[in-house]
């Protein structure tokens, strides 16, 4: 698969970006967050929810270091939810290169000579209408820059020690889901699980764990997402 980046630059005009990655080109004055010359734009349609982040966005950064020549001096513009949240912000700081971060809210922009934007590579569905599942033909997935990545990733943590807990049971919040959780997990415990909610660890700590488990059991959501750092086929 071709990965493009394209840098978008015009003279006279200049791009006004946010964090949804909405971009607006004009060469009236806007009142910008400040300046950039130079920028990667790491944002879009679901970039702010951990999933996304993880399968779509944050590889990106992995190519742009690992195949493109672009200086490490070029920013990052990234959504303001990757600095609040410890595990955005932890998973970006492994890929990010020292490089500047502009995080931006939702309603601030900031105005930039050019932009360099990676073409899609991984592609899932978003906020499909209620009661539509997703089907396969709606997902691209390039497996081999998934397992580069994947790899980079775990490689750059120190995985010194086995997690104790071979067999896992993700805990979902109950807020988000409501279903008979502990009545499963009662079931699973007499199999060798052991509960735990990954949202309580680092995201480092998440990786060591998901890296040593030989089982994995729960319910559908965002938990999963960690199955891409683990070692096992």
């Amino acid at each position: 698969k071709i990965f493009l980046i394209f840098p978008f630059y015009i003279t006279l005009h200049f791009f006004f970006i946010n964090s949804e990655g909405n971009t607006f080109c004009s060469i009236r004055h806007k009142k910008a967050k400040e300046n950039i010359n130079k920028a990667i734009l790491i944002g879009g349609q679901g970039s702010e929810n951990w999933y996304h982040f993880s399968i779509e966005y944050l590889p990106k950064l992995f190519i742009i270091n690992n195949y493109t020549s672009l200086n490490s001096d070029i920013s990052i513009i990234v959504p303001d939810t990757y600095n609040e949240n410890n595990s955005f912000r932890e998973a970006l700081s492994l890929f990010s290169k020292n490089r500047n971060i502009v995080y931006l809210k939702s309603n601030e922009f900031v105005r930039c000579k050019k932009l360099y934007c990676l073409s899609d590579f991984n592609i899932t569905p978003f906020n499909l209408p209620k009661g539509q599942w997703p089907k396969l033909e709606q997902f691209s997935i390039n497996s081999k820059i998934v397992k580069e990545y994947s790899n980079s990733l775990i490689s750059s943590i120190n995985i010194s020690q086995n997690f104790i807990h071979k067999k896992l049971f993700l805990i979902r919040n109950e807020k988000r889901r409501s279903f008979n959780q502990y009545q499963l997990l009662s079931i699973a415990k007499k199999y060798g699980y052991v509960g735990i909610s990954l949202e309580k660890y680092s995201f480092k700590e998440q990786v060591k764990i998901i890296s040593n488990v030989k089982n994995l059991i729960g319910a559908s959501g965002a938990a999963w997402t960690s199955m891409l750092y683990s070692k096992n086929s």
